[in-house]
């Protein structure tokens, strides 16, 4: 397997694994796709694909890098996964920890040690990833909104 970044090539492909990821149309995408080349051209963003040999790309990871607080993070700033998304077909193959490695390998070589993420209660699938590859669970937490009409 390979790494590829995101660019414009391969912005077609992020359009799909996004739409049905975050469930994003392509307007929301191409915003998305604008910040993070603006981020990525002064290194606070990344995004990249997982491409198999037969050139077929197989999942994305996207981090920021956040400046602000991060629950459970030792530091600040700390890169931030803001998503990893695998093919259906190919959850369970490491992709998803191929991903995270060429991230943690980024984080590294720029001499930050931690890296941060999250997922929402009761999504079994992603925590148990998360823990899988050597994420320790730091906080629990449910936000709530009332809204006033």
């Amino acid at each position: 397997m390979e790494i590829e970044l995101l660019n414009d090539s391969t912005y077609p492909v992020w359009v799909v694994m996004r739409g049905d990821f975050w469930e994003d149309d392509e307007a929301k995408v191409r915003e998305a796709y604008e910040r993070y080349k603006e981020q990525n051209r002064v290194g606070t963003a990344i995004t990249f694909f997982a491409v198999e040999k037969n050139e077929r790309h197989v999942g994305f990871l996207d981090a920021e890098f956040r400046t602000d607080y991060v629950d459970g993070a030792q530091k600040s700033p700390v890169w931030y996964v803001e998503g990893v998304y695998v093919e259906p077909n190919r959850r369970g193959s490491g992709v998803g920890a191929f991903l995270m490695d060429h991230l943690e390998t980024h984080v590294r070589d720029q001499g930050h040690t931690e890296i941060a993420s999250a997922c929402e209660l009761g999504n079994d699938p992603s925590e148990a990833f998360h823990k899988a590859i050597g994420f320790r669970e730091a906080i629990r937490s449910i936000h709530f909104v009332k809204r006033l009409i």
